[in-house]
């Protein structure tokens, strides 16, 4: 039945009821006096109809709840709390001060007036004839016309109407303010060294240092510099100053060195070694994390140091500046980076630039719509006394602030926009001062439990943190790291109700107290107890405890960190290169303990040197040579002997070399038709690691380049030494017979002047391993024109890489085929001691220096024994011409030599071609 009910009146419907809640009446918003509000909210029907129903709230007095500012009297918050105990008017004889919720409001007693209510009604000061702040005293004579006024220190004229405002001495390092341009400005006169508006610039103009790069921490360079300081907030500002300061007529601190937190100042860079950009280096300065300052022990960063000078003064030799001649302005001096170099400031009927444009005055016309335009003459400004019912800078805007603009005792303030703010009680907020209660519609607690201040109604909350939390919204962990509980700076890193601290390197404990002692005995590598790492070379050295290391003093012998480089190792190192190479330190001990193996490192010294360096460092012709001759004839030295010099044999003496423009021919044999030379070992100048004496002698064609591993003999002192020679000579067939070299461009690099000789490609190759290998290649050898030579750091490197390649000859992708065309020579050699010379010294004046010469001196002679010589030369084994003889005599036996037979070879070889076309 209900269904068929609901078909018949489909359209009828219950109406919707609103419900409505007004605010108490009297005492809203909840009937408790003083707006106070209600911890257990009651409701009373007002009225009731079909389509709404109004409700008021209530509240019982046990559950009102006081606003700040009251509290119960003989009803609930009916009582005031006094706010004008402290007469936060003024003297009560003066003043009429009046209590309100959380604030008062003040009035003059009877019979006075004025800002202060210090003015009697009837007198000359119940106008305010003074300036507010200034106390106007009244004549006895005529108390009715006549006054005075006594200004503050801030005040001063006749109204106290100007500003004194060089009362809050605005003028600072010690400069003198004065007021200027009729009362309208103040100018600071500064002292020297110093310049501004306010004197707050100084007129030294520093340029700030240059970064010039990031090296590896020098440690002898930086230990021993004394003219330095740490700070641990340092920037390189403060080191520049330091430089500058540090400076004198003699010495100019050119360059800063930052370390950590030190500050190094040097006429050179102390840190000069490779450069480097890592993490280390762009480590950030304590003063100013823009800035680097590298790690102490590991990277410093290196500055050019900048210069001060004096700025210049714009305003000393222009009086026209800002007009100032004629009063209109005052030039005020700035820094020379700042636009013009100066500032004018004007008086208050002159603006722009230079204060060469005139300003009419504030009040002409006036600004104010509703209302008195008021001018300051001082400032030439205005305010506007607005008429009955306007408010605004310009009075421009109609009141807006009624009695029931703010709710709930909130205090209604105009804006200088025009509209209105609330100052609300301290149970309310929102834009009316009707909203309460905020716990009830956002709990702001974030990490615990929101309480009202009443169980109930409130406009505040306080938040309950849950343990570990805080923050007035209990959003906030607890940070067990303040203060910080590590030791030493170390890291410490919060977590929810504790700590944990990462020590830095070199300390330990929980709280990284306990510094890690370094200083401890350990075994070296031979089982031997050092008693600590600073006396692994030097007994006598003392090592101190630091954090992350130590620190050693080192012996007088010893140097270093560790005191384990010698001194005198030191010194050599910053001899040949300017400073410490580590790498070089163990071949240096070495070196000391062995030294016959500095003549396998002379040539990695050497070969950095250019040729004519390194042929200045050997002996000359004259040094070795008494006398040459070729058939007989003695020869010029400086002009038929070639000089030239090789990294590992020095100077070396040839003669028929390939660069001179003449060529003694042999044209006889025997001792008279060959070369002899008489020489001087000069075994006074042998270095002491040299055990054999003598000349080394090379026979070689003139177009064969010698180096230090060629073929030959040694002719030693104190005898006269034959060599005998045997010419050979080869020559190869190339192209489709074989593979030969002609010139040196037929193969990958040749390095070697002169001929091509497969010794010279070999060595070729294994110079192009060793600049694959080591960016460099052996100084012992010719090598590629843009290649640079090998450092002694760099030996180890070209030692291991050619003892790991091997034989260059088995290389595969070294390809060094034989020369087309070469001449060998085979040489016998034979010795004779001098005899017959030794005795003609007992003829000598000096017999001792006679036989030493003799002794120190050689002869050797080069003998051709035979003009003809040996020639091999590959011949092919059959060409063309025999081929075609061979091939027609074979066909002849095999067909038969007739008419018949030439036209069956036609048909033969025309079926062969068009079987090879057809294909």
């Amino acid at each position: 039945m209900i269904f068929l009910l609901f078909l018949i009146f489909p359209y009828y419907s219950t109406p919707q009821t609103t419900v409505e809640y007004v605010a108490a009446s009297p005492n809203p918003p909840h009937g408790c006096p003083n707006f106070g509000l209600c911890t257990d909210v009651t409701t009373t029907l007002v009225s009731s109809t079909n389509v709404s129903t109004t409700y008021e709230y209530g509240c019982a007095p046990e559950n009102c709840y006081c606003v700040d500012g009251t509290t119960n009297g003989t009803e609930p918050c009916d009582t005031i709390v006094d706010q004008c105990g402290d007469d936060p008017c003024g003297e009560p004889e003066y003043f009429l001060c009046t209590s309100k919720i959380e604030s008062h409001t003040c009035a003059c007693q009877a019979g006075y007036t004025g800002a202060d209510c210090t003015s009697e009604l009837g007198t000359a000061c119940a106008t305010s004839p003074c300036r507010s702040g200034a106390t106007c005293v009244s004549s006895n004579s005529s108390a009715t016309t006549e006054y005075s006024c006594i200004c503050t220190d801030q005040q001063f004229g006749t109204h106290c109407e100007y500003d004194n405002l060089c009362a809050s001495n605005p003028c600072q390092n010690s400069g003198n303010c004065t007021m200027v341009l009729e009362n309208s400005n103040y100018l600071c006169t500064c002292s020297p060294d110093w310049q501004g508006r306010r004197c707050e610039v100084a007129d030294a103009v520093s340029t700030p240092p240059v970064q010039d790069g990031c090296y590896l921490y020098d440690t002898g360079s930086i230990g021993a510099c004394t003219t330095k300081f740490t700070e641990n907030s340092l920037t390189s500002s403060k080191c520049n100053n330091y430089a500058l300061e540090q400076s004198t007529d003699t010495v100019t601190m050119n360059y800063l060195t930052l370390c950590g937190a030190w500050c190094m100042v040097s006429e050179a860079p102390l840190c000069n070694t490779s450069w480097y950009m890592d993490g280390d280096c762009k480590k950030s300065c304590g003063g100013d994390s823009a800035e680097y300052c590298g790690r102490l022990n590991s990277r410093c960063i290196v500055y050019e140091a900048g210069t001060s000078e004096t700025d210049a003064n714009a305003c000393t030799d222009n009086s026209t500046l800002c007009n100032a001649n004629l009063g209109q302005g005052i030039c005020i001096n700035l820094s020379s980076d700042v636009t013009n170099g100066y500032q004018c400031i004007c008086g208050p009927l002159w603006t722009d630039t230079d204060c060469e444009t005139p300003v009419a005055s504030a009040c002409t016309p006036s600004p104010c719509w509703n209302g008195i335009c008021v001018l300051n003459e001082q400032y030439n400004t205005y305010t506007c006394a607005c008429d009955d019912g306007y408010f605004g800078d310009l009075c421009q805007y109609p009141d807006v602030c009624t009695s029931s603009t703010c709710l709930y005792g909130g205090t209604c303030t105009e804006t200088s926009s025009g509209g209105y703010t609330c100052s609300c009680l301290s149970q309310y907020f929102g834009t009316n001062c009707e909203e309460i209660n905020r716990c009830n519609y956002a709990d702001p607690c974030v990490n615990g439990d929101c309480q009202t201040t009443v169980d109930g109604i409130t406009t505040n909350y306080t938040c309950t943190c849950d343990s570990g939390w805080t923050g007035e919204n209990c959003d906030t962990m607890i940070d067990y790291c303040i203060p910080n509980p590590c030791s030493y700076n170390s890291t410490c890193s919060p977590y929810f109700k504790g700590f944990n601290c990462t020590c830095i390197t070199g300390l330990t404990g929980a709280n990284c107290s306990t510094i890690i002692d370094l200083c401890v005995p350990y075994k070296d590598s031979t089982g031997k107890w050092i008693k600590s790492p600073c006396n692994s070379k030097d007994d006598l050295a003392n090592c101190t405890i630091e954090i992350n290391g130590f620190n050693c003093s080192c012996s007088d012998k010893w140097t270093d960190t560790l005191c384990d480089l010698n001194v005198l190792i030191k010194d050599v190192l910053l001899t040949i290169y300017g400073h410490v190479d580590l790498t070089m330190i163990t071949l240096l001990n070495d070196l000391m303990q062995n030294p016959s193996q500095i003549k396998d490192m002379v040539p990695f010294i050497t070969g950095l040197l250019s040729d004519s360096e390194r042929s200045d460092l050997s002996w000359d012709v004259g040094d070795l040579f008494n006398w040459i001759a070729f058939e007989d004839q003695r020869l010029d030295l400086e002009n038929d002997i070639y000089k030239w010099n090789d990294v590992v044999l020095g100077n070396c003496f040839t003669f028929n070399h390939q660069d001179q423009n003449f060529t003694y021919l042999m044209r006889r044999p025997g001792r008279h038709g060959g070369i002899q030379a008489f020489m001087k070992t000069r075994q006074d100048e042998y270095a002491p690691w040299y055990d054999t004496a003598g000349m080394l002698v090379f026979i070689h064609n003139r177009e064969d380049y010698v180096f230090s591993e060629s073929v030959r003999y040694n002719a030693q002192p104190n005898a006269q030494s034959t060599i005998n020679i045997f010419m050979t000579r080869y020559t190869r067939l190339g192209g489709r017979y074989g593979k030969c070299v002609k010139k040196p461009s037929e193969v990958k690099n040749y390095y070697y002047p002169g001929a091509y000789t497969t010794d010279g490609c070999l060595r070729t190759c294994y110079q192009d391993r060793m600049q694959q290998e080591c960016q460099c290649m052996d100084p012992r050898y010719p090598k590629a024109p843009n290649a640079t030579s090998c450092q002694l750091s760099e030996r180890s490197c070209v030692t291991e890489a050619s003892d790991a390649a091997g034989d260059p000859s088995t290389w595969s992708s070294c390809v060094c085929p034989l020369p087309c065309s070469n001449q060998e020579y085979s040489v016998t050699w034979s010795k004779a001691n001098f005899v017959n010379m030794p005795i003609t010294c007992e003829k000598s004046s000096d017999v001792a220096t006679c036989q030493a010469n003799y002794v120190d001196q050689l002869m050797v002679s080069i003998v051709l024994p035979k003009l003809d010589f040996q020639i091999y030369a590959e011949t092919p084994a059959m060409d063309f011409n025999k081929f075609l003889s061979q091939l027609g005599g074979q066909l002849g036996v095999l067909m038969g030599i007739n008419l018949v037979t030439f036209i069956e070879v036609v048909f033969l070889m025309f079926g062969v071609l068009t079987i090879c076309c057809r294909k």
